[in-house]
């Protein structure tokens, strides 16, 4: 029986302190005119959670700078990569150009244009032939 009693003045004392809490809240408007007062700075609670607040604006500032960092990269390379498809559209035509004038034809056409007669050779180019291991090579004249 006494454990009974017991309990029931402990529920009592706890609705009694919980009713306390809630009287001693203040509504939400004076919390509002409180944090633009700068009052909330002398509420405890607060003040106990600021450095826990500090860290997670500081890791919110650190999250957004990684962010920003990382889309210029991305930038860059998009660039980077419009810059290799150019020089390769740049490369392709270079080579085709460069593969139309070197034909014999063209080399032709552009010495008689500019007055140089070509002369070709009936001759065979001259042979060495080596004695110690009779290799032969093709030496052009």
């Amino acid at each position: 029986m006494l454990n009974f009693v017991r309990h029931a003045k402990m529920a009592n004392n706890n609705t009694k302190q919980t009713h306390k809490r809630r009287l001693s809240h203040p509504p939400k408007k004076q919390k509002v005119g409180g944090f633009l007062s700068g009052g909330i700075l002398q509420d405890e609670k607060f003040v106990r959670r600021l450095p826990v607040l500090a860290f997670a604006g500081l890791c919110m500032l650190i999250y957004m700078a990684i962010g920003f960092a990382v889309q210029k990269r991305y930038n860059y390379l998009e660039d980077l990569n419009d810059e290799i498809s150019r020089l390769r559209t740049v490369s392709i035509t270079t080579a085709a150009m460069r593969g139309e004038v070197t034909r014999q034809q063209n080399i032709e056409k552009l010495l008689v244009e500019h007055g140089i007669e070509l002369e070709n050779s009936t001759v065979a180019p001259t042979l060495i032939v080596r004695a110690a291991s009779r290799d032969t090579i093709a030496v052009p004249r």
